[in-house]
């Protein structure tokens, strides 16, 4: 060759590599733009007289920009926003449109660059409130369905905070009650020093993010003071309650009095937010006067450590549906789990106005109570559950026949999918309690996913509860997947609204009733969406007997070449082989999202997902104490199962996870040589920096330090010598994975000379949300893998 030619033409030649890889990677950014977008029924609202349905598009993925022009205080597992009562996850509607049920036509309710926190319908269905969000203010607005039109109802700057309801409606349809912000933040003073004391809490996992020092607090009760203030139908106000951290409001059936729920001024300093302690008043509308207090529900700081304990106060608090002005919940006879034998552990009490006597136990159950519903006619369904058993007991009371005992309906095993026989459908009233769906003739409604080893069959029972015996009324076809979202009953006449789809066709919304589906009430079907493909169904033993299952998807125009493969994991914790079950649908229409392991799709990399991989837990074991090797167990036979699909190189397969996934690809990184590397994002990697437990483990590192080290990637960094590439959010509260974890793992495997990175992304917590962020992560990982598929697989020293 011409040695004056050679070095242009393999000049020439890299220049064509690069353009082509450069290409290849700009079609692929392109792609996955479109991954960003969303489709199906994301929120729906229907009104009261069944006759109009809202529905909204919810705004995601938003920019670095747009989601941090300001501050945010972090606490308690949340992310307050410094200039607006709003957190930094509150879900932003856009583009609402209103459907009637019967004509099918639409109509815009909102146009495109409105901003929607919250849509609620009045009681007479004739008119809709709406808190909308305007630069640094939540105000509230008005929709009258008669003229389609759309007006400021008041400028009173209200507050979402804690992303519960912030409205609710009074029974004559003309006037609402909101929680209005009272949101201020002081300068923040010098900082001093902090003494703690073990006696100030008990010793529980560490939250980075909790209320520990008195200037948290501070912060905390300043951000989230409101009041309840009534807004009449000419927008007159009136203040109803005094200044506090309020979360939920509730009118009662006949209108006259407003329960409020406060999280308590006595904020714990260890525990999160769903277990700090509530407060409960109960005021008279009409002079504006405190009437009752229910028992403060108190700080939980024993359900983390059993499950079926339950701190003392009242739970589940509401009004009783079937009568003018009765609070009913539920309160701990018995705080401790299963581990202290009493004959009772819980009751059930109602207390009626005027309040004047102290409430009374109707009901007690020797197992903890879970969830309580009640129908307009006073049928009182409630479930009770045994951690120790995993058994889940209901039972059906007539609040209007106070001597009878409780009838008891079902018992199963919660941890079985498969026996689930449904959970009772409940609706939201206008005024803000709940209630059960039920007929005239005192039946119930369950509603469930209908899972089995082939997939899901979604139904709708109807429970006699005289007869205990159930009709199905509805399920899913079998050549598609049917959802339920809403059940009205009138007159006997029973109404759903439900979603129909397949693999390869986006949902259409449609109303059913009587075994009869009405024409597409609207379409999300579009030919240019990315469409997860239709997955192989592995189904396999391990070696020890135990049977496995996974789900294998393969890239489009496949050839005859045996592919690479990317293998999702996140192994989950069984007390029984059996209770490893399928999860997912055949059916279900599902598009590639941008933080599912499918992105390897369009790389042309083969994807399992063995997010089914059980760990069991022996008789006398603890779930980790065996982990390792059932974690090898379960590698081993999904490697063999690939091999005999004839389709996977299994010399080029890489792990792939997140947070408990991502610490299970490392540790299999460093207890076996099967794998060519691992994506790992979000991870805990040195257990040591969670001494008090951590996923399922409840024993603290100093009783089993061994088995704390063995489950510690960050101790074996040394025996991984395949790539890999760590991922991480700079702000990620979660307690076990700080973004210390995935820095001081990187520098591990940097010391010890593995090829290894290390991408943080900026205002991100444990879940990546902004496009910015999302890309980047999706742009990085989509070069590793292309650089990894073609790299030979490296040589470990150890088996």
């Amino acid at each position: 060759m011409n040695k004056r030619l050679y070095g242009p033409i393999r000049l020439g030649f890299i220049a064509l590599l690069l353009c082509v890889f450069q290409a290849q990677a700009a079609s692929s950014m392109a792609q996955y733009e479109t991954l960003l977008k969303s489709v199906g029924p994301e929120h729906l609202w229907q009104a009261p007289d069944q006759q109009w349905l809202v529905m909204a598009q919810a705004k995601h993925y938003p920019t670095l920009i747009s989601a941090s022009p300001q501050s945010y205080f972090s606490a308690v597992g949340k992310n307050f926003s410094t200039a607006i009562a709003l957190e930094k996850d509150t879900q932003i509607f856009e583009s609402l449109q209103l459907i009637n049920l019967q004509t099918r036509d639409r109509h815009p309710l909102t146009d495109a660059n409105t901003e929607v926190v919250e849509v609620s319908w009045s009681p007479h269905s004739d008119q809709i409130a709406l808190i909308m969000k305007q630069q640094q203010t939540l105000t509230l607005w008005r929709y009258h369905i008669a003229t389609r039109s759309l007006s400021l109802w008041s400028d009173i700057s209200l507050s979402s905070q804690f992303n519960a309801h912030s409205l609710v409606w009074l029974p004559d349809g003309q006037t609402v009650i909101v929680r209005a912000s009272l949101s201020q933040v002081n300068p923040i003073s010098a900082p001093v020093p902090i003494l703690k004391r073990s006696s100030d809490t008990e010793a529980v996992r560490l939250y980075r993010d909790a209320l520990d020092t008195p200037e948290r607090r501070k912060i905390f009760t300043q951000l989230n003071r409101q009041q309840a203030v009534l807004i009449q139908a000419n927008g007159t106000r009136r203040i109803l309650s005094a200044p506090a951290m309020l979360e939920t409001m509730r009118v009662s059936p006949d209108g006259r009095y407003l329960l409020l729920q406060s999280l308590a001024e006595d904020l714990h300093p260890g525990v999160k937010f769903n277990r700090l302690a509530r407060d409960y008043q109960v005021i008279e509308l009409a002079s504006g006067h405190v009437r009752a207090n229910a028992p403060t529900l108190t700080a939980d700081t024993i359900t983390a450590k059993q499950a079926d304990a339950a701190p003392a106060g009242a739970r589940k608090l509401s009004w009783l549906p079937s009568a003018p002005a009765s609070l009913i919940w539920i309160e701990a006879i018995e705080k401790q789990g299963n581990k202290v034998a009493t004959a009772l552990r819980d009751s059930i009490k109602i207390w009626p106005a005027p309040f004047s006597h102290p409430a009374q136990p109707v009901l007690t159950s020797n197992w903890r109570i879970f969830e309580l519903s009640v129908t307009p006619q006073g049928r009182i369904i409630y479930s009770d559950f045994h951690a120790q058993q995993k058994q889940l007991r209901l039972w059906s009371w007539d609040s209007k026949a106070p001597l009878e005992a409780a009838t008891h309906l079902i018992q199963y095993d919660y941890t079985d999918t498969y026996a689930d026989p449904g959970q009772v459908a409940v609706i939201r009233s206008p005024l803000g309690y709940d209630y059960a769906v039920a007929n005239a003739n005192n039946s119930v409604y369950l509603t469930g996913v209908g899972q089995t080893d082939q997939g899901q069959s979604p139904f709708v029972k109807r429970y006699d509860l005289n007869k205990k015996s159930a009709v199905v009324i509805f399920q899913s076809a079998a050549d598609t997947l049917q959802k339920p979202l809403y059940i009205r009953v009138t007159d006997q006449q029973e109404t759903l609204i439900i979603t129909s789809e397949t693999a390869q066709r986006a949902p259409i919304l449609q109303r059913w009733q009587a075994g009869n589906v009405s024409a597409p009430l609207y379409d999300w079907h579009s030919p240019e969406l990315p469409v997860k493909p239709v997955p192989q169904h592995l189904s396999y033993p391990r070696a020890d007997g135990v049977e496995l299952s996974a789900d294998l998807y393969l890239p489009v125009h496949t050839g005859p070449a045996k592919l690479p493969v990317i293998i999702w994991i996140y192994p989950k914790s069984y007390y029984s082989h059996k209770q490893q079950q399928r999860k997912s649908s055949p059916q279900q229409f599902t598009l590639i999202e941008p933080l599912s392991p499918l992105v390897g799709l369009l790389e042309g990399v083969a994807v399992l997902d063995a997010s089914y991989a059980p760990i069991v837990t022996g008789k006398d074991e603890q779930p980790n104490d065996s982990f390792i090797e059932q974690q090898r167990l379960n590698a081993l036979a999904t490697i063999e199962a690939l091999e005999k699909t004839g389709q996977i190189d299994t010399s080029r397969m890489f792990l792939m996870g997140h947070s408990y996934g991502a610490f299970s690809a490392l540790s299999l990184l460093a207890t076996s040589d099967h794998f060519a590397g691992a994506i790992a994002r979000s991870g805990a990697y040195n257990r040591s920096l969670t001494p008090i437990g951590f996923q399922s483990e409840q024993r603290p590192l100093w009783e089993i330090p061994e088995l704390y080290q063995q489950l510690s990637p960050f101790f074996q960094a040394n025996q991984i010598t395949a790539p890999v590439l760590l991922i991480h959010g700079t702000e990620d509260q979660n307690p076990g994975t700080s973004v210390l974890q995935s820095e001081l793992m990187f520098q591990a495997l940097q010391s010890n000379g593995v090829n290894s990175e290390l991408l943080l992304l900026p205002q991100e917590g444990h879940q990546y949300e902004t496009k910015d962020n999302i890309l980047a992560m999706l742009e990085t990982q989509a070069r590793w893998i292309r650089q990894r598929i073609n790299e030979p697989k490296p040589i470990k020293a150890h088996l």
